[in-house]
C-alpha cells in the first residue's frame, strides 16, 4: 500500500512539473520546454535538463516564434507577434506634406516559415503638389492636382520575432505633374531605398525610410501646324536632381 502511494505522489509530481513547464517555440518548428528566467530585447534565458543535469542558457530573440509562460499562475503571451503571420501594412506618410508630396501605401508582406528573412511588395499613390519641396523642384509653386506611383520590392534581411527591422531594396516612381498654366509633364524617379520599422504587439506600426536616387522629367512642348493647328508633344527624358529625395515617415497598421 505504502509503495503504491509513493508510485502515485511520484506520477503525481512528474505531473505537475512537466504541465508547469514554459515553453519556447522556435521559427525553425522546435519547441523547447524549460523554465524561462529572463528576458530582455535581445535574447531569452531559461534553464533546462540535459544530461540530467540543469543547465543554463539562452537563445537570441530573432530564433524565436514565441513563448509562454506555464509556470505561473496565469498563462502569459508577451512575444507571439511573428513577421511570419503579417501579411499587409497600410501607412500614411505626413512628413509627405513637407517632402515630395503625402502618401497612402499599403504593403504585402511574406516570409518563409523557417527563414528570418522577409519581403515586401509596395506601392500605392503620392499626392505631389501636396508636397512642399516637390512644389518647389517641379513648379515654383505652379502645380495643379499631380500624383506619383510608387512601386517597391523590400528585403528584411533579418527580421526580429516582431515584423519590424531594417530594410533596403529597389524604388521606382512614375506619374504626371500637372500646372495651373494647363502644361502638364510626365515624372519618373529611380532610387534605393532604406528603412526600419517598427510594429507594436497591437500591429500599431511606424516606419521611417529614405530614397537616394535620380529623378527625372519629360516636358510638355506645344508645336505649331500649319497656321492653326496647334499639338502638344514631349520632349526627351532630363535629369531633374540627384538627391535623397523621399524621406519619409510612415505610420500604419500591420495586419495578420
Amino acid at each position: 500500500m505504502k509503495k503504491n502511494l509513493s508510485l502515485f505522489c511520484c506520477l503525481f509530481i512528474l505531473s505537475v512539473n512537466l504541465q508547469s513547464q514554459d515553453i519556447i517555440r522556435l521559427k525553425s518548428g522546435d519547441i523547447l520546454k524549460c523554465k524561462i528566467t529572463k528576458t530582455d530585447s535581445v535574447n531569452i534565458y531559461f534553464e533546462l535538463e540535459k544530461n540530467h543535469k540543469q543547465v543554463n542558457t539562452f537563445i537570441g530573440q530573432e530564433k524565436v516564434l514565441s513563448y509562454d509562460y506555464k509556470s505561473s499562475e496565469q498563462k502569459i503571451n508577451t512575444n507571439t507577434r511573428s513577421s511570419q503571420n503579417d501579411l499587409l501594412f497600410l501607412s500614411f506618410d505626413p512628413l509627405g506634406f513637407i517632402t515630395m508630396g503625402p502618401t497612402i501605401c499599403g504593403e504585402f508582406l511574406i516570409q518563409g516559415q523557417n527563414s528570418s528573412v522577409g519581403f515586401g511588395f509596395y506601392t500605392g499613390i503620392r499626392i505631389t503638389n501636396l508636397g512642399l519641396a516637390s512644389n518647389i523642384l517641379l513648379s515654383n509653386g505652379g502645380m495643379d492636382m499631380s500624383y506619383t506611383v510608387p512601386l517597391v520590392v523590400r528585403i528584411y534581411p533579418k527580421t526580429r520575432n516582431k515584423s519590424d527591422g531594417f530594410f533596403l531594396g529597389p524604388h521606382v516612381e512614375f506619374g504626371k505633374t500637372n500646372f495651373k498654366d494647363g502644361y502638364e509633364n510626365k515624372i519618373r524617379a529611380f532610387a534605393l531605398e532604406i528603412g526600419y520599422k517598427w510594429v507594436k504587439h497591437n500591429g500599431f506600426t511606424i516606419e521611417l525610410a529614405d530614397a537616394i536616387g535620380l529623378i527625372q522629367n519629360k516636358n510638355q512642348i506645344m508645336t505649331y501646324d500649319g497656321f492653326y493647328s496647334t499639338n502638344y508633344e514631349y520632349g526627351n527624358w532630363e535629369n531633374l536632381a540627384f538627391v535623397p529625395y523621399m524621406l519619409s515617415l510612415k505610420m500604419g497598421y500591420t495586419f495578420h
